[in-house]
């Protein structure tokens, strides 16, 4: 992630501080931490986000 900056994208609309990028047809979600981060979920890209969060 420090090597490629704007390979992510933030989700604060679905969550505070959600920040995720795109492997394949996925979605990995995270949350950055200062000494990396820590991985939340990971999502097919064709799901409804906010629904799924909302569950």
């Amino acid at each position: 992630m420090t090597n490629f900056p704007n390979l992510d994208k933030n989700y604060y609309k679905i969550k505070p501080s959600l920040n995720g990028f795109f492997v394949d047809d996925y979605i990995i979600f995270y949350y950055p931490q200062t000494n990396g981060i820590i991985i939340t979920k990971v999502i097919n890209s064709c799901r409804d986000l906010e629904k799924f969060f909302s569950e």
